[in-house]
């Protein structure tokens, strides 16, 4: 079947040639998706007739014309007459004049200054040229650089909603299958039979600058008035650059278009930074500005830097200079400063031009390239005595600079509080991870006397909550599951089980409306238990054990499996027994079950998950008890194992903190009823601190700065007699060193770095300039299989990483853009981050491309590769120092 025309629109009358070698009646459908919409009989003649077929508004956007031709027996012209058939199928494509919107959007002025007012003007037209009144419009105005680098498209919502519209209807015939009448005709075929063939299916004053949106405006809510217009102003940022003038407009029942211009934020003389996102203590940078002349006249400027507590003039009151500056044109202006301390620094830059100025804020991250010692020390103050709080420390710690945080209370909740914290600033960012990132919140009801700083009200708890929800479930794939990482498209059982876990919790709050995809989630797990793993397979039942809990506490409780899981109980694990008997405690079933399921006395099976490990079995096992029988004996026994397991104020993992959190706290709250009033003293340095503590305020905090020649001693605590205190000391230390030795805890790791030319070949890395280009080499080795290794590698200041993700950034595909062994990688402004959920023993190499950005003399902090949950087998690289020159301009 021919069609005509390539498009047509309503009211015309399709004519469609038929190549086809027989005459006869034929049946001619009119058909889209998975429906007939008309049909019609008609006689067809000759070798190429025509058929007509009119086509009204409802056939947009396309509709298939479907003609089964039929020649009996009779008509037959072959030497051994038999039946004939012909099938064949032609798209056609209707264009509504409706559907297609014509939008302009146009900013009232090309240029405006910072915070100047920017009005812009929307018009709405039919493909005719109509006016369209009362349509919505969405304007937004990202900036340039950012849709540069991402190879942004403006939405054509029209491409959607007037796609093409597949056919989902087969015909079939048997005729092809009859045998003639003449048997001899099955020896030979007819001359010619196959000739012809139906068609396929067709395709389809002084102000400072400090406002840098990555979006200038959103406005989603406009509508057109009776002209066809819808007007908008919104105030400039002040960021110097291009923004783009996006509108998309929907109007009636399918009509859509959209449009783009842009506009430019200028000023007659612009400062712009050079200061890349984040550097460590003891750099030595360039820190460099850009001045631009627009004034329409030469000139001479006078450029300041004036920095804050972070940094200091390499030489000093040389932060100040004079430069000739033509008009039309820009000049560079480097100002050599070294980081004497980490924090957010906010630097501000100034340029006068004379009567023109202009200023600007940069901000930048400064750290440490020497490892954190982040160190806990519990203790429980005797009453009537004096405790010293630097017995059994570190003495490491004493020898850096840092801080000492006393925290002292008189409930044991207290001693959550450094678990919590672990929970909340744990750096990566997987399903596992994020869930765990929710327990302190969904826990804030409990830790909120201990841990003041954890929100102001329950409503900052719900922003926490939800923000790590929508995160969550932006892993969602598209079978209900979650996946482990983001952007990954395979579910994770464990994943999923624990995230709906959370769900529960979180639903059991009364007042956070659960994301959409909660019951795709629930109706994943359910699918998932459908048939039975391979037995021994433990941790295929601990994931089962751990969804049956899941869909219990989410009420939708599968009783059935839980007598099947119940019936292998041998096989499973402490924790999948624990799990198991949460689950039918959840359904409210037999107990006897339940009692079988946390018998002490039964030994489980040697088996190890990737996951969990002797902390989080006695955990899940303590939060089941403290709901089958919290005043048991195993309970208190428990609680001594679990605690037993505390290494520095916490379990070590993100599972082991999450699962000891959940039991704790609810064994605390239950067992501790009210708390004694405490009047204690706290001697730190050279100062007499008295605490008082009551029901009303469970917790007081001290904190000073230390340094080896700012000793924290004395540091004590006076109990006084009948008081009940707990006291949690917390060090923030970094090393006087930063070069520290490179270290092999199950894992060697070394970097290299190499200059990459114009031409493709890798040199040493030395005499370094800005817009050089290094491939970074990671190169980590195990002896023992690996599960879930993060290799973390700090990027110096004057290095940035070159994204992949980004268009513009594109290197070719060289082996340093390919990375055949991670499941996860992320390119962050501070660091590169590679994540391998299993690693054989062996060697392994890693590459990235980064770029110089910045002059100076840095110190790249060691590279880390470790287990995220056997954090006990790490391994460190060596500190190096990298040096790099401005360009010659």
């Amino acid at each position: 079947l021919v069609p005509d025309k390539e498009e047509y629109k309503p009211g015309e009358t399709a004519r469609l040639l038929v190549k086809a070698p027989i005459s006869g009646e034929a049946l001619v459908t009119i058909e889209r998706g998975e429906r007939v919409l008309r049909r019609m009989r008609v006689s067809l003649a000759g070798n190429a007739p025509e058929i007509e077929v009119p086509l009204d508004s409802a056939d947009a956007p396309n509709v298939f014309v479907s003609l089964v031709l039929i020649r009996g027996r009779e008509d037959s012209t072959l030497k051994h007459k038999m039946p004939g058939a012909r099938f064949g199928v032609a798209m056609l494509r209707v264009h509504d004049p409706d559907a297609r919107l014509h939008v302009e959007v146009k900013p009232g002025k090309p240029e405006v200054l910072p915070g100047g007012d920017v009005g812009v003007e929307v018009r709405v037209l039919t493909e005719a040229g109509k006016a369209v009144a009362g349509a919505e419009v969405v304007l937004f105005a990202p900036d340039e650089g950012i849709l540069a680098i991402t190879g942004y498209e403006r939405p054509e919502p029209s491409l959607v909603f007037h796609a093409p519209v597949p056919l989902g209807i087969r015909t079939g015939i048997n005729l092809f299958h009859l045998l003639p009448e003449d048997p001899e005709a099955l020896e030979f075929s007819n001359k010619g039979y196959l000739i012809g063939g139906g068609g396929g299916p067709g395709g389809p004053g002084l102000k400072v600058r400090n406002d840098f949106p990555g979006t200038a405006a959103w406005l989603p809510k406009l509508r057109t008035d009776s002209a066809g217009i819808a007007r908008a102003t919104f105030k400039a940022p002040d960021a110097l650059t291009r923004y783009r003038l996006v509108a998309v407009a929907h109007a009636g029942a399918s009509g859509f278009g959209s449009a783009e211009s842009s506009f430019a934020i200028r000023q007659p003389l612009m400062i712009l930074s050079g200061i890349g996102q984040s550097a460590n203590v003891g750099d030595e940078i360039s820190a460099r500005a850009v001045i631009r002349n627009e004034s329409g006249e030469d000139g001479v400027a006078e450029v300041s830097l004036t920095l804050d507590a972070t940094a200091e003039a390499v030489t000093p009151g040389s932060l100040t200079k004079r430069i000739e500056l033509r008009n039309g044109k820009s000049a560079a202006v480097d100002f050599p400063v070294r980081l004497i301390a980490m924090g957010s620094a906010e630097w501000t830059w100034s340029a006068r031009l004379g009567e023109l100025a202009d200023a600007t804020v940069s901000r930048l991250n400064v750290g440490s390239a020497a490892p954190l010692l982040r160190e806990t020390y519990l203790t429980e103050p005797a009453a009537g005595s004096q405790t010293d709080l630097l017995a059994g420390v570190n003495p490491q710690l004493l020898e850096g600079a840092g801080r000492v945080s006393v925290t002292l209370s008189n409930t044991r909740l207290a001693t959550l509080r450094e678990s919590a914290t672990h929970l909340m600033e744990y750096p990566y960012g997987c399903a596992e991870q994020v869930v765990s990132g929710l327990i302190p919140w969904i826990l804030l009801e409990d830790l909120k006397p201990v841990m003041p700083q954890l929100a102001d009200s329950a409503g900052d708890a719900n922003v926490a909550i939800r923000k790590g929800l929508d995160r969550l479930f932006s892993m969602q794939t598209a079978d209900g599951g979650i996946a482990y990482w983001p952007g990954g498209n395979q579910s994770s059982l464990f994943a999923s089980a624990y995230a709906a876990v959370a769900c529960s919790l979180v639903g059991g709050r009364g007042n956070i409306q659960l994301p959409a995809g909660h019951d795709a989630l629930l109706d994943f797990l359910s699918g998932q238990l459908r048939g039975v793993p391979n037995a021994g397979r433990h941790i295929s039942h601990e994931d089962r054990a751990l969804s049956l809990f899941a869909l219990s506490v989410s009420g939708r409780a599968e009783p059935a499996y839980h007598e099947e899981l119940y019936q292998r109980r041998k096989e499973l694990t402490g924790d999948a027994r624990a799990w198991l008997a949460l689950a039918i405690l959840g359904a409210d079933g037999p107990k006897k079950m339940v009692e079988t399921l946390l018998d002490p006395k039964v030994t489980s099976p040697d088996a190890v998950s990737w996951f969990g490990g002797p902390a989080r079995e006695r955990a899940v096992q303590l939060f089941a008890w403290t709901l089958y029988q919290p005043k048991a004996a195993e309970v208190a026994k428990l609680v001594k194992e679990l605690l037993g397991f505390r290494q520095n104020g916490h379990w070590g993992t993100t599972q082991n903190n999450a699962w000891a959190l959940l039991a704790l706290a609810r064994y605390y709250t239950a067992a501790e009823i009210g708390s004694p009033d405490v009047n204690a003293t706290l001697l730190a340095a050279d100062r007499k601190i008295t605490v008082r503590l009551d029901k009303q305020l469970t917790t007081a905090s001290h904190s000073l700065d230390f340094a080896p020649d700012r000793p924290p001693a004395p540091l004590a605590v006076m109990n006084p007699p009948g008081g009940k205190l707990f006291g949690e000391t917390l060090f923030v230390v970094r090393p006087l060193v930063a070069k520290q030795p490179a270290q092999n805890r199950g894992y060697a790791v070394s970097r290299t770095y190499q200059k990459l030319g114009g031409d493709g070949a890798l040199t040493e890395a030395t005499g370094l300039k800005v817009g050089d280009r290094l491939v970074v080499t990671l190169r980590v080795e195990t002896a023992r299989p690996g599960h879930f290794v993060a290799i973390d590698d700090p990027l110096p200041a004057i290095l940035e990483a070159v994204n992949p993700v980004f268009q513009s950034r594109k290197v070719g595909d060289g082996p340093q853009d390919r990375d055949w062994v991670s499941d996860h990688r992320e390119t962050r402004a501070d660091r590169v981050l590679y994540f391998c959920d299993h690693l054989a023993p062996g060697s392994y190499t890693f590459r990235y491309l980064a770029r110089v950005r910045m002059a100076g003399t840095v110190l790249a902090g060691p590279t880390k590769a470790g287990e995220m949950y056997r954090p006990e087998r790490f391994g460190l690289g060596e500190a190096v120092t990298l040096t790099s020159q401005a360009a010659i301009e």
